[in-house]
């Protein structure tokens, strides 16, 4: 009988040895600690940080609309263990984050073929979104179109008070009142430079391609560095639109897929003797207006970005990623201002990457760490800032209203700022009407240009969950030139600390994402105390409804003088973000 109980003893013991185990919280790139002003916080607690004590102050917020007071029970499970996650704000990771932006063409005031204009309500309805999830910035296609007149030989004039042009102006104007900057997409077909697409995106006249003529290659792209140049003058300097950023055209390939903006190999452009294709054509345009700027003395006046590459499964340039990005490191560095690429999960660049079967629910985080961390590895010797220009979940039209969707855009935020990325732009911010088309397919119902976190107004006013999702994370993503702090997650929870200085006060936001399907307890433990009252702004998706008036996540509760320890526990496949901003 002894014997027996001293055997169930022992079971007691081992199980109690393996619950009170906890796993080193997995992450990359860790920096160096200060001996001086560090502490072993991972057992450190605070009286003052236990969320379940009496410090535990509830918000004076009412809350958003879309949150509702209805327990879910899709979630009921939740793991007892408290995951350690660190954070390592005694030294700046990245100091120079320019926070999550998005592609928002500027539509809304152009006129309409087919007479879907939104009405004055529908317009100020959409600005009004945008103003509240503090966007720092927006790409917008620009359209050469717009104020092209006539072209008489080579000869093209220009009229910078079309009635384009006009709406064009009144979609500046709306975003400078909002504090939202532009990066113009200064085109989006290269091959309207190389003679292989015969209209643009919106089928307005191309100034530099003249149908049914002989176009000679170098020719167009004097016009267009002309465009270029010409914009710079009369928007920028004589009107004094502050427009920092140029887009030089977008998703150059050479496979013969179709789309807008690929340049068919093998090709040859008129008037040269050797085979194009659309890296070809890039180089050329991105040096040329490159030179053009230069020779005119309007260089400093904007930024250029590019290649705008977006990556497939496959390299093209090169057997690795570094192949790859050094082919174009060594043509456009001496014109280039910011690299930019992108490319959709789950169409991973290389071998051993995702399959079109991945699922939303998918944790990826250590994959786009993988890449991030030899992007800005290879792009940082160059002295230059690294956009991911352009990403999205690729199953979009099937998962923007799942619960699942939101953790993954959050997961890659997160990642990125983990690994020394500059911003991440967010393709796309709302569905668009493009004002020239009706047609349906691939990314068009019916002329608007779907993959939004929200319908076109013209359609409805009622988001998907996604877009609480994402104005979450951009809300508090922080401002252009925000100071990172590296920190480290654990089992499918991640997370990221950033610090922005506004109106002369300097704040912080903790970004946690939750990518499994249970609720989870948390411990975040800074190795600097933070010394503030910090607030929650929870997305759970689950108890997210959609409705007319999407406002934005308010804080749903707060934790005083948050020293070294923050506990918390998150739902499934949520968003929390710790800040010592209140609404």
């Amino acid at each position: 009988m002894f014997k027996k109980i001293l055997a169930v003893l022992l079971v007691l013991c081992m199980l109690l040895c393996i619950v009170a185990c906890n796993d080193k919280p997995q992450g990359t790139k860790k920096p160096p600690v200060n001996s001086e002003t560090t502490s072993t916080n991972s057992t450190v607690t605070d009286s003052s940080e236990d969320s379940s004590s009496d410090d535990e102050v509830q918000s004076e917020s009412k809350g958003p609309q879309v949150i509702t007071s209805e327990i879910t029970t899709s979630y009921t499970v939740s793991d007892t263990t408290v995951l350690d996650l660190d954070v390592y704000n005694n030294k700046v990771f990245n100091d120079n984050w320019d926070g999550v932006n998005a592609i928002n063409q500027g539509f809304i005031f152009l006129p309409d073929e087919y007479g879907r204009n939104y009405t004055d309500a529908q317009i100020e309805e959409e600005l009004k979104r945008m103003g509240d999830m503090n966007i720092n910035m927006v790409r917008s296609y620009m359209d050469a179109g717009y104020a092209f007149k006539e072209r008489k030989g080579k000869e093209i004039i220009y009229d910078w008070d079309s009635e384009r042009m006009q709406a064009f102006y009144k979609w500046l104007d709306a975003m400078e009142e909002r504090d939202i900057e532009v990066a113009v997409n200064m085109g989006w077909s290269n091959g309207s430079i190389a003679g292989a697409t015969t209209q643009d995106s919106l089928g307005y006249t191309i100034p530099w391609y003249e149908r049914g003529k002989l176009n000679i290659y170098s020719e167009m792209i004097d016009m267009y560095t002309d465009w270029v140049k010409l914009f710079i003058e009369e928007v920028i300097i004589k009107r004094g639109y502050d427009i920092e950023y140029f887009v030089m055209f977008t998703e150059p390939y050479a496979e013969n897929a179709g789309g807008m903006s690929r340049v068919y190999e093998p090709y040859i452009a008129p008037g040269v003797k050797k085979k194009m294709d659309g890296w070809d054509v890039s180089v050329d345009v991105i040096n040329a207006t490159h030179k053009k700027l230069k020779e005119a003395g309007l260089r400093d006046k904007v930024k250029l970005t590019g290649p705008q590459y977006g990556l497939s499964k496959d390299f093209c340039k090169g057997e690795t990623l570094e192949e790859e990005l050094n082919w174009w490191i060594e043509r456009i560095d001496d014109c280039i201002d910011v690299y930019t690429f992108h490319w959709y999960i789950p169409t991973w660049p290389g071998a051993g990457g995702g399959s079109a079967s991945a699922s939303v629910r998918d944790d990826n985080y250590d994959l786009w760490v993988y890449y991030f961390e030899q992007f800005v590895d290879i792009i940082s010797k160059t002295g230059k800032p690294f956009w991911f220009d352009e990403w999205m979940y690729g199953d979009a039209l099937q998962t923007q209203n799942t619960d699942f969707y939101s953790q993954q855009v959050a997961q890659t935020v997160i990642a990125a700022m983990n690994s020394g990325v500059n911003s991440c732009i967010y393709w796309q911010l709302f569905e668009t009407i493009w004002p020239t088309r009706l047609d349906t397919g691939g990314e068009f119902n019916e002329g608007i240009h779907v993959l939004g976190t929200a319908p076109s107004l013209y359609e409805s006013a009622i988001p998907y969950k996604s877009y609480y999702g994402l104005s979450t994370v951009i809300k508090h993503a922080g401002e252009f030139g925000s100071k990172v702090y590296y920190s480290e997650g654990t089992n499918g929870i991640y997370l990221s600390m950033v610090e922005y200085e506004k109106d002369g006060k300097k704040y912080q936001n903790v970004i946690v994402v939750n990518t499994g399907a249970l609720e989870q307890k948390i411990s975040i433990n800074f190795e600097k105390s933070i010394g503030k009252n910090m607030y929650r702004y929870l997305f759970d998706p689950a108890k997210v409804k959609p409705n007319t008036s999407a406002e934005m996540i308010t804080s749903d509760k707060g934790f005083k003088n948050v020293n070294k320890v923050l506990q918390d526990t998150i739902p499934a496949a949520s968003i929390a973000v710790y800040s010592t901003v209140k609404d």
